[in-house]
């Protein structure tokens, strides 16, 4: 996989995606990867990860990625010099840059008051199902 990141010519895109997933605390699914891997696709993020041979596993149905050996996952923390494609500044670095990219989506997709309450003491119970489904699926 090293090598395929270090021939990739295309700029950022193959290191994305170990980068992710070494640096998260649990398996990610593919629309949760897509986010940080700059990935639009759930799909694209699958093709990507079968590339990679036998470092990742998918479980289905839920798309779950899961490294397939923590040796796997180790040669990417190990520090290494081989492993500078993926960790170019360092795991702290590209974990504060991954941090604050995720902060920045939410700051543009979250939004306050999404059930259109008006109230900040309303209990959940004093919400009827219907007007939560609607504002939520919109």
């Amino acid at each position: 996989m090293i090598e395929q990141i270090n021939e990739n010519k295309d700029g950022e895109g193959l290191e994305n995606v170990p980068r992710t997933m070494t640096l998260a605390r649990r398996p990610l699914r593919s629309s949760e990867l897509g986010v940080p891997s700059k990935l639009d696709d759930p799909e694209e993020v699958l093709d990507l990860i079968h590339s990679y041979g036998l470092f990742y596993t998918v479980q289905e149905p839920d798309q779950t990625i899961h490294f397939d050996h923590k040796s796997a996952k180790d040669d990417f923390t190990d520090g290494q010099k081989e492993t500078s494609a993926v960790f170019p500044f360092g795991q702290a670095a590209c974990r504060s840059e991954l941090g604050c990219e995720l902060l920045s989506v939410m700051s543009h997709s979250l939004k306050q008051d999404i059930c259109s309450v008006k109230h900040v003491d309303v209990l959940r119970d004093e919400i009827d199902d219907d007007t939560i489904l609607s504002h939520i699926s919109e």
